[in-house]
């Protein structure tokens, strides 16, 4: 793998990663095709800024920029070949460059469409039907140019386009917000556990105060914290399994703290079934693909499985609040816990299934602990190669878990279960949220129902 030499790209520093996706050994005669490759990005040391250098411009980029342009805020792409039909409204930030004939771009629109209202309708299941009616191949499908210019859509008076996309507007922007109040959530309680657990800081102030014979207040003001909570830190450390840790913490076992950590197990395809949640005797069945990044759970789009296998081949892995899933192949190290509403859910052996003994106590610890750079670098050293990478229920077991004192740990889950049951209220509305834009969405498209009838004030 390799590095090119940066270069300007419409005002942006890129460099191109260049892989070699097999090797070929000698001694075994055996050539080696990755067929998944994880890049890290470390930052080491001061870094130059490399903005301010004179750098080339890309000259691929350049001929195509002055040939054929490039996107603007308001044009649309929509995905052509192979994954079909998922349109991309151009932000105002936005810079880029497409030579792909992957893609169909919409731009100039004329002043009886709304460029948003036709984003929208592109999202919706009218349009999923009407691409489905026009796509061609067998192999390899496709949406061609011709075919998408045949497709009919209703299209409303534009005042009255204007008006709809002013409701999904405000319900796409509530959305956005509440996932930009939960990153900001997440991001105070991974800096309050590296600061406490990984870091040590308020122990290392008290062991600098203690050779000092310093101000224990001035440590608690500059440390953001009570008082109270300092004195509840020790002043030294002590040898643990793990290096040194604070004296009187202890180092244990994921799976000592565990009641059950186990995985799911993929039923035969005729077991999956793609009905719908309101049909009797069914049961959501969960995938790696439906954990995000950010660890909500999208519950829109989960697969069934028979309530008779839920019970009998897959029974180990039927879920409860608050276990923790773990994505254990494939993507590595996706976390989500479980709320009310996927209760008695099942998943797939991608994803680890960890049930702790005492939830109340070890919830926020656990999870941010599975979060942190060290759990996910030692799971992801660890890793089983096969087809498809996978870490062991085995290495989730031997997690290290570093506990503080009892009066400690009472104070910080205080502090981390509201940032959690903010994230949860917070995720719960955005659930909601979704389901009224997609319920709205396809009936306001098709004049089914009319503004009037949604009951939003468009101008709030």
């Amino acid at each position: 793998m390799s590095l090119s030499e940066p270069m300007v790209m419409r005002d942006i520093v890129v460099s191109n990663i260049i892989v070699v996706p097999f090797r070929y050994i000698p001694n075994e005669k055996q050539l080696e095709v990755y067929e998944s490759i994880d890049i890290q990005i470390e930052e080491i040391g001061d870094s130059e800024d490399i903005r301010v250098r004179d750098l080339p411009k890309s000259r691929v980029f350049e001929n195509i920029y002055k040939k054929f342009g490039a996107p603007i805020k308001g044009d649309i792409l929509l995905t052509s070949v192979g994954t079909l039909g998922v349109p991309y409204l151009v932000k105002k930030d936005d810079k880029f460059y497409f030579k792909d004939g992957n893609l169909t771009w919409f731009k100039n629109f004329n002043n009886i469409i709304n460029n948003c209202f036709l984003y929208y309708w592109l999202r919706s299941e009218i349009a999923k039907i009407k691409f489905d009616e026009v796509t061609i191949g067998s192999t390899q499908k496709a949406l061609t140019i011709v075919a998408l210019k045949s497709i009919e859509i209703h299209l409303p008076p534009l005042k009255i386009q204007n008006n709809i996309v002013k409701i999904l507007d405000s319900l796409e922007g509530k959305l956005i917000n509440n996932r930009k109040t939960n990153e900001t959530l997440e991001k105070l309680a991974q800096a309050l556990f590296k600061s406490w657990f990984v870091d040590f800081d308020p122990v290392k102030a008290k062991a600098k105060l203690k050779e000092e014979d310093g101000n224990l207040d001035s440590i608690a003001k500059e440390l953001d914290m009570s008082k109270e909570i300092l004195e509840l830190f020790p002043d030294e450390f002590e040898e643990s399994r793990v290096g040194l840790i604070p004296k009187g913490w202890e180092v244990t076992k994921l799976g000592d703290i565990s009641e059950k950590i186990t995985k799911g197990t993929t039923p035969s395809k005729k077991d999956i079934l793609k009905i719908s949640n309101e049909e009797e005797d069914v049961i959501p069945f969960l995938k790696v693909k439906d954990i995000s990044i950010t660890g909500e759970i999208n519950k829109q789009n989960l697969e069934f499985i028979a309530k008779s296998i839920h019970l009998g081949v897959l029974k180990r892995s039927i879920l409860k609040e608050s276990d923790i899933l773990f994505s254990i192949a494939g993507t590595i190290g996706r976390i989500a816990i479980v709320d009310k509403n996927l209760t008695n859910a099942n998943t797939n052996q991608a994803i680890g299934i960890i049930r702790l003994s005492e939830v109340n106590k070890h919830l926020g610890l656990v999870w941010l602990s599975l979060k942190s750079d060290k759990v996910q670098h030692d799971i992801n050293s660890k890793l089983v190669q096969g087809v498809q990478a996978n870490a062991s229920l085995t290495n989730l077991r031997d997690i290290s878990i570093i506990i503080p004192t009892d009066n400690l740990l009472l104070k910080w889950n205080f502090i981390v279960v509201n940032l959690m049951k903010a994230l949860r209220k917070n995720r719960e509305q955005s659930s909601n949220l979704t389901e009224l834009r997609d319920s709205l969405l396809p009936k306001l498209l098709s004049g089914e129902i009319t503004i009037e009838k949604t009951g939003i004030n468009i101008d709030e």
